[in-house]
């Protein structure tokens, strides 16, 4: 086994233009693994050209490659037969193998020639199979970062996770949705949750001195922001001095990834802000508008200007009607002391600890949300005291060192079946006839 291991992390859709100018969620995970891995292996990163940024560079001792995707533009218009309602359910474009075909290709061909040990694949599960074909003899993992490959058709995620040697799941909740979703006989699902760094937790909010609701996340209709702006009109006149901000980007999900069987009964009346996100947006202007200067919309806020606003606040809002996978801001808010109220869905009941670091409320349910809102604004003590157990949790449980220990670990195990294996079937094979 090697002492020092060879790492690829694959994410195409990567946004890491700086190190502390990182603002979706995948990005970090990307980033924050490799750096911490690169202080005792050999890692690289491999997205595509973005910006200003393509070739080649060194960031925080791994290299990130950045490679064309010309070609790949252009098969990936096929995803506007997924608006156009023309692709079979369960089955959208990203789904297809064409799906950044040639940047698979061209990636599977330099990393032979660095002869990577691991390829750790980021979200794209259905280059996975490819990859395999064109990678047969290296330790493939697959990250999942959201319930897609459940949701989907399941002879399809099957066929993704047979490719692999190893699956990685951001939470209990996706890793036990997928399992049962596509049954037995798959190679192990592990449970990696995400982390925080250092300077979150060196970040102290004060929450019994603030009465500012904060909002962190794409500002889309699965994530329940107008039911916030609701629940916050509902109270504002209780406490005058209240105020409520709202971090993110409008960047909706595809309608295909949110509900894609059109069965969750609180999503489906969401169908037409799905479909027409500005709408969207100008709905929640048009809800915020008589509160005036008490909502502000920030806009999408990186990494570096993020923990400022988290020290700034006395409460964290995560109010999604859809099941999150696992909610990167939630942590991060109790990283900075801050008590969280969240619905009660998805992942956030294994960060949330209901009574003891804030609040879970019924998923679509306003009133529980204005209401366990309300109590936290008229209770300083209370903030805080959630708010420091928050911090507790955080720094024993979801620091970045303490999962890529754990990835670590993962990795190992999964060169050494894989050893195994090949060790078994050596022994299996005739011997060579001298001369023949």
């Amino acid at each position: 086994m090697p002492d020092r291991m060879r790492i690829a992390q694959i994410y195409p859709h990567a946004r890491i233009e700086q190190a502390d100018r990182i603002s979706d969620a995948i990005s970090i995970v990307l980033y924050e693994c490799s750096r911490r891995l690169a202080a005792r292996h050999e890692v690289s990163g491999w997205v595509r050209e973005i910006g200003k940024w393509s070739g080649t560079r060194r960031l925080d001792g791994f290299t990130l490659h950045h490679l064309p995707v010309r070609l790949d533009r252009l098969l990936n218009g096929l995803m506007l037969l997924d608006r156009l309602s023309l692709t079979p359910r369960g089955r959208p474009a990203r789904t297809w193998p064409t799906y950044y075909l040639p940047f698979a290709v061209g990636l599977a061909r330099r990393l032979r020639r660095e002869k990577v040990d691991i390829v750790h694949l980021h979200s794209l599960a259905g280059l996975a199979p490819l990859l395999r074909r064109l990678l047969p003899e290296v330790v493939l993992g697959l990250h999942i970062h959201d319930h897609a490959l459940a949701d989907f058709a399941p002879g399809w995620g099957r066929r993704c996770l047979r490719a692999t040697d190893f699956a990685l799941a951001c939470s209990d909740y996706v890793a036990q949705r997928t399992r049962r979703r596509l049954g037995g006989g798959l190679p192990p699902v592990h449970v990696l949750h995400n982390g925080v760094d250092a300077r979150f937790l060196g970040n102290r909010a004060r929450p019994a001195a603030s009465r500012r609701i904060l909002f962190v996340g794409r500002l889309a209709p699965e994530k329940g922001v107008h039911l916030l702006l609701a629940a916050f009109a509902r109270i504002a006149g209780e406490f005058p001095d209240a105020t409520l901000d709202l971090v993110g980007p409008t960047d909706p999900s595809p309608p295909e990834f949110v509900d894609p069987w059109r069965s969750d009964p609180l999503l489906v009346p969401l169908a037409s802000h799905l479909a027409r996100p500005a709408g969207y947006a100008a709905e929640l202007r048009r809800l915020a508008a008589p509160l005036g200067g008490r909502i502000r919309f920030l806009g999408p806020v990186d990494n570096l200007r993020l923990p400022a606003l988290l020290a700034d606040a006395g409460v964290l809002a995560m109010p999604s009607l859809w099941h999150e996978p696992f909610g990167i801001p939630v942590i991060e808010a109790m990283a900075a002391g801050l008590p969280v109220v969240a619905s009660e869905a998805g992942a956030f009941p294994e960060t949330v600890v209901p009574g003891e670091t804030g609040m879970l409320v019924p998923r679509g349910d306003g009133e529980a949300l204005a209401a366990a809102l309300a109590r936290l604004l008229a209770d300083g003590g209370l903030r805080q005291r959630l708010g420091e157990a928050g911090h507790a949790r955080v720094r024993e449980r979801f620091t970045w060192d303490r999962q890529v220990e754990r990835l670590e670990t993962l990795y190992l195990e999964a060169l050494t079946r894989r050893a195994r294996r090949a060790g078994r079937a050596a022994r299996g094979r005739p011997l060579p006839v001298p001369g023949g």
